[in-house]
């Protein structure tokens, strides 16, 4: 699944594709509510919409939701967007890289 600039997700506005990893595909979006950038966080297709997967999706949510560190992204919420769970993070500005 790739989500096109442009699409809303609940109350976030995709701007582009950032990347992709083992787990999961990150946007750039933009809250509509806070006026703020965030990064969302979708499990890949990869991945598929196994238990397992959205179990370590949340999970990955909630532990990160409990820790507070410079190094580490503040987790704004869960979601879930046409049956597909996402994480709202803190985006930070960074090089990119090759996008895969």
């Amino acid at each position: 699944m790739i989500i096109p600039e442009g699409s809303q997700v609940g109350h976030f506005v995709v701007l582009e594709r950032l990347g992709a990893g083992g787990l999961g595909t990150i946007y750039l979006a933009e809250d509509l509510r806070l006026k703020r950038k965030v990064a969302l966080k979708f499990v890949t297709d990869r991945m598929g919409l196994t238990e397992a997967a959205i179990k370590r999706l949340v999970r990955e949510a909630q532990i990160a939701g409990a820790l507070d560190h410079p190094n580490i992204a503040a987790v704004h919420e869960i979601g879930e967007w046409q049956s597909k769970p996402f994480i709202a993070l803190a985006f930070c500005a960074g090089k990119k890289k090759g996008m895969r």
